[in-house]
Parts: C-alpha cells; sequence; structure tokens
C-alpha cells in the first residue's frame, strides 16, 4: 500500500499543484480584466464628455448664427452716433412735408457699453392740424430709428394740435 498512498500523494500533490497554477491564472487574469475594465470606463466617460462638448460647442455655433442676424437687424435700426443728426434732418423733412411748426434739439447723451445700446435725449415740438400731427407722430413709431418717446402733451384747439415731447434715442 506504500505505493499506492505514494501514487495517491503525488497525484493529489499534482492535482493541487495544477488547481493552484490555475487559479493563480484566473485570479491574475481577473485583476488584468479589472484593470482593462477601469480603463474602457474612462474611456467611455472621455468619449461621453467629448460627445458634450461637441453638443454643446454646435449649439454654440448655431446661436451665435442667430445672434448674428439679431446683430445685423439691431444695426439695421440703430444708428452709429454719427449718424444721430441725419435724425434731426429726417424729422424737419417729415414736418415739412405735412406742413407742421417743427421744433427738436438734443438734450444729453449716455454712451453704450459692449453689450448695451447708447442713447441721446431730445426734446420734439410740432404744431399743425391734428391729423397731420397725429401722422407725423405714426411716421416716429413706424420710421428706421429707435424712439422712446416720454412726457408727451398734446394741446387741441379746434383742428390744430401742438406736441411737446421728450425721449431718447438709441444708437449703438
Amino acid at each position: 500500500m506504500d505505493g499506492f498512498k505514494k501514487i495517491l500523494f503525488i497525484n493529489l500533490g499534482i492535482f493541487l499543484a495544477a488547481v493552484l497554477l490555475l487559479g493563480g491564472l484566473l485570479f491574475a487574469v481577473s485583476l488584468d480584466l479589472n484593470k482593462q475594465k477601469g480603463k474602457i470606463v474612462e474611456k467611455q466617460l472621455e468619449i461621453g464628455q467629448r460627445v458634450g462638448a461637441f453638443s454643446v460647442l454646435a449649439s454654440l455655433q448655431q446661436k451665435s448664427e442667430e445672434a448674428q442676424r439679431y446683430s445685423s437687424a439691431l444695426n439695421n435700426v440703430l444708428p452709429k452716433y454719427e449718424q444721430l443728426f441725419e435724425i434731426s434732418e429726417e424729422l424737419k423733412l417729415a414736418a415739412k412735408d405735412r406742413k407742421l411748426g417743427f421744433g427738436f434739439s438734443f438734450t444729453g447723451e449716455q454712451q453704450g457699453s459692449e453689450d448695451s445700446a447708447g442713447s441721446a435725449n431730445f426734446n420734439l415740438n410740432i404744431q399743425g392740424k391734428e391729423a397731420d400731427v397725429l401722422e407725423f407722430i405714426n411716421f416716429i413709431e413706424n420710421g428706421r430709428f429707435l424712439f422712446n418717446l416720454a412726457n408727451i402733451d398734446i394741446s387741441r384747439s379746434g383742428d390744430s394740435a401742438a406736441l411737446s415731447a421728450s425721449g431718447k434715442v438709441s444708437f449703438q
């Protein structure tokens, strides 16, 4: 039986050595797989961040194009500072076409900033037929300049009217 025990212990030793060797290999492979899994998760997060960044970039580019359109529209409506003097002449011609008495003067200004328009304060006085005065007011409201009328005083006498107003006109 000694020979049988010896063979049994040898076979059992070989089996245990093989099991330990396979167990060690499986443990080493699982550690490497966990490292690879961690790297894959990191890469997935990085890809997700890049996709998010590209999405934000595309959105910003779209909004930039939209802002350009609005900026162009505002530039068409808002005169440059140098063009403020044209306003007085344009209003004077409009009043003359309607046979109105006309007075206009700038009374001060506020310079604009990078994100807001400047404005110039003015006083306006017109006199004439009521229908012509109302037509002139309509001309101002629908004109090419952005007026903000305040302190409007209208007086009527028969078919005549007089308007006295102060306000602001915005500029670039």
